[in-house]
């Protein structure tokens, strides 16, 4: 339906561009995709495309999701264009995600991040710090990385009461571990949502680990036992992190990422959306698996 949509509007005059992963869509699409959108007066690229040789820049994957509309209007999160995500065709029982949307000054930030990345450049879009609670941030390596780390970790440090989290992978970095360990040292009510049906078995077996390690030392996990858990939140107190991130490594140091930091407003609708999953799900404990947590900076 979004395809007829773009072929409409391709039609009527309306500049329509696409862009996509070409290692996230290897065995996907076929090479010729993007002609076949360019037939229909759809201008596309493909970020980083797989050469026959190899190379580590396609480790640097393009993991955003951005739709912008005629500079206005901005849409960013965890949603790709992909029938399992609107439960279309069932793919790891039920398919939870989520996203946001916003307009004027804050929707050109993700403007430039789309144009940047479509010109093959890095862009310094601006902070846009205090506009309405919202505060832009975007991870490109390997220039600009570690950003939502260091947003996040300082956030749990500082929280108070508590701090909830959506997340498909459980692999933080470091210190955002540790600011999870102290935050349920110091009494924070600190819960984390992953799914019951994993997409990634090797991924899967980190994140048990992973949660083994955090519940010994406080952190409550539960599983979404509908299914695969895609949303991508950070609640901390009166403010929460949304976007693209992955709570793991390789969103926070390897991909090309893109979200925002809120205060009040659209955290409260991030927070009954937590809590209504929450009353889906059970409790884990995890399980070490010390093989899996030396893969785990790749995850």
């Amino acid at each position: 339906s979004i395809l007829e949509i773009l072929k409409e509007k391709a039609r009527e005059g309306v500049e329509v561009r696409v862009m996509y992963d070409g290692m996230g869509c290897l065995t996907l699409l076929s090479h010729r995709y993007p002609a076949e959108l360019e037939a229909m007066g759809i201008r596309c690229k493909v970020f980083s495309p797989v050469r026959p040789v190899l190379s580590t820049y396609q480790n640097n994957r393009d993991h955003r999701k951005i739709v912008v509309i005629d500079g206005h209007t901005a849409f960013t999160g965890g949603v790709n264009l992909a029938d399992e995500y609107i439960n279309r065709k069932e793919r790891f029982g039920h398919w939870k995600d989520s996203a946001f949307a916003v307009t004027g000054s804050a929707a050109a930030h993700f403007e430039g991040l789309f144009l940047a990345g479509w010109r093959g450049c890095d862009v310094a879009c601006p902070q846009l710090s205090g506009e309405r609670g919202f505060v832009p941030v975007h991870d490109s390596p390997p220039a600009l990385r570690g950003r939502a780390s260091a947003l996040i970790s300082r956030a749990i440090f500082n929280a108070k009461a508590r701090v909830w989290i959506f997340t498909p992978y459980l692999c933080p970095d470091e210190r955002i571990f540790a600011a999870l360990c102290d935050a349920a040292a110091r009494g924070v009510d600190v819960k984390i949502l992953v799914p019951a049906v994993p997409d990634k078995k090797s991924a899967y077996a980190i994140t048990l680990d992973c949660t083994a390690r955090l519940v010994r030392r406080g952190v409550k996990v539960y599983a979404y036992t509908p299914g695969f858990m895609h949303a991508k939140a950070v609640i901390c107190d009166g403010g929460c992190f949304l976007g693209s991130y992955n709570l793991d490594c390789r969103s926070l140091w390897l991909n090309y990422e893109c979200g925002a930091r809120f205060k009040g407003g659209i955290t409260d609708d991030a927070a009954r959306d937590f809590e209504g999953c929450l009353a889906l799900s059970a409790p884990i404990e995890g399980r070490k698996r010390r093989l899996a947590r030396l893969l785990s900076p790749l995850a």
